[in-house]
């Protein structure tokens, strides 16, 4: 046997071996580069969220499967190598089969108080499926990558579901800016007016006084 044979049966061997430890997928994470940006794990905040997501528009940036969590909930640390591997055979899978991808992302609620308030979150982890203007809560009773990739794809339609709240305004650093010049004049005005009325009653106090000195010179 040629040196090539053996190694080309090594590399055969090999590939064997990790489609049995991945559970029958031939897609390991060394083939990350090669997939779509789905298969990337998004770090959303509540200062990129809207704008990569579209979710409340109905988007045209595809639909987007959201993991919520928390690092200090034991429960989503444990589901972040799941959620890691279901990207991968998530869209592993629609690129097989030739549909459109799904975006999978992540949250810190923690870091992002504005995102937990906007969509009612109150206990973590939570995921949420966003996909045209709608969002769907995953209910599955277990974070198992098979269940989150049927929930995906199909099992949303049987899910609890509302349309996605609008983006609460949160002041940029002009807004910021400009409320603090407004606040200042209108404090300003504010202790203007005060000075003014103290003068004018002064003023009529020494008016009055004036007169009444007038009145007592006269009389004497």
């Amino acid at each position: 046997m040629g040196r090539w044979s053996l190694s080309f049966l090594c590399f055969a061997a090999a590939v064997a071996w990790a489609s049995e430890e991945g559970g029958g997928s031939v897609h390991t994470t060394e083939s990350l580069p090669d997939l779509a940006f789905g298969a990337q794990v998004v770090q959303l905040d509540e200062n990129n969220f809207e704008h990569l997501t579209q979710a409340a528009t109905g988007a045209t940036s595809g639909d987007w499967l959201v993991l919520f969590c928390k690092e200090s909930v034991p429960r989503c640390a444990r589901i972040v190598t799941t959620w890691e591997k279901m990207a991968v055979s998530l869209t592993a899978s629609r690129e097989a089969r030739g549909m459109p991808r799904i975006n999978v992302a992540s949250v810190d609620t923690s870091d992002s108080p504005w995102l937990t308030k906007r969509f009612g979150i109150t206990s973590v982890p939570l995921v949420l499926l966003f996909k045209g203007g709608v969002m769907y809560s995953f209910h599955g009773g277990g974070f198992s990558i098979e269940k989150l990739q049927h929930f995906a794809e199909r099992d949303y339609s049987r899910s609890s579901r509302m349309l996605v709240p609008p983006e609460p305004h949160v002041a940029t650093p002009h807004d910021q800016t400009f409320l603090w010049t407004i606040g200042s004049v209108a404090v300003g005005a504010g202790l203007l007016w005060i000075v003014d009325q103290l003068l004018a009653k002064y003023y009529a106090l020494q008016k009055r006084r004036t007169k009444r000195l007038k009145r007592e010179s006269k009389a004497s």
